[in-house]
């Protein structure tokens, strides 16, 4: 595996998708890379951690399309992760930014503020198969009823989906979201 991780360090691939590896820091990715698909991958810091997914996203400079898919005990995601992710340059470029199997750990609101007051990128989210507090549901439903119910903003930049979700608003909300 390191092989192929050393030959796409240099190489100018403009979309990469990995699924169950382990990639170490200093063999990070070309920096060319424009869509980028991780599926259950940790980037892992030279101290063996691994790295936050906000630096993995500032990491790629060029990207446009973004998805990360979270294996089960994912140490990618901090509350703080939604801040650090809006304080980089190229954060507001990428059109599209999914994520599947987040914990809650993962700041909606602060999500959905920055979103409000910007047109990208879009937002997929999906909290598969972590579980979930009544708490964090109740956030996610109170901001998923706010997409629905506003006329007046532009809410098509956000999608949600989540387990026991009342399924007339996912549709609605895919409906809005595919526009």
């Amino acid at each position: 595996m390191n092989e192929l991780i050393s030959k796409l360090y240099k190489c100018d691939a403009s979309f990469l998708k990995l699924k169950n590896v382990e990639i170490p820091s200093e063999l990070f990715l070309t920096k060319n890379v424009k869509l980028c698909n991780f599926r259950n991958v940790s980037v892992l810091s030279k101290n063996g951690t691994k790295m936050p997914l906000e630096k993995i996203v500032e990491n790629l400079p060029s990207i446009f399309g973004f998805k990360f898919t979270f294996g089960s005990n994912s140490l990618n995601v901090s509350s703080k992760t939604v801040e650090e992710l809006i304080k980089i340059p190229h954060f507001s470029k990428i059109s599209n930014f999914s994520l599947v199997n987040i914990s809650e750990d993962f700041d909606i609101q602060t999500s959905f503020d920055f979103l409000k007051k910007n047109s990208s990128p879009k937002f997929d989210l999906k909290y598969q198969n972590n579980p979930l507090s009544n708490e964090y549901k109740n956030e996610l439903e109170k901001i998923v009823c706010e997409i629905l119910e506003t006329k007046s903003l532009k809410f098509d930049t956000l999608f949600i989906s989540f387990p026991l979700q009342n399924e007339f608003k996912l549709a609605a909300l895919r409906k809005l979201f595919k526009k």
